[in-house]
C-alpha cells in the first residue's frame, strides 16, 4: 500500500489530526488505531517484533495491517497517522 507521494496526492491517505504526533526513536507505537502512516523524515521502520526494519522515505504513506499491535522507528519524527 506504499506510495510516493511527491508532487501528488493520494485520496486513500487522510490524516487523522488527534493520532497524529511526534514519535521516539526506538519506542513502541501502538498502531492499533491506525490503518497508515507517514513521516516528516526517512525513518528506519520496524514492524512489530520483526527483526528486520526497512527503510521508508520521508512523506511515503505506508498501510499497517490489522494483525499489526505495534511499529517502531529509528528516529526521532513526526507520525501523519490515517485511523481506521
Amino acid at each position: 500500500m506504499a506510495a510516493g507521494t511527491a508532487g501528488k496526492t493520494q485520496p486513500w491517505f487522510t490524516i487523522r489530526e488527534d493520532i497524529s504526533t511526534q514519535v521516539s526513536a526506538s519506542t513502541d507505537i501502538s498502531v492499533r488505531r491506525i490503518s497508515a502512516v507517514a513521516f516528516d523524515t526517512d525513518v528506519m521502520l520496524t514492524i512489530g517484533s520483526l527483526g528486520t526494519p526497512f527503510e521508508l522515505p520521508a512523506y511515503t504513506p505506508i498501510g499497517i495491517d490489522v494483525a499489526t499491535s505495534t511499529i517502531q522507528v529509528d528516529s526521532t519524527a513526526f507520525m501523519f497517522a490515517m485511523g481506521n
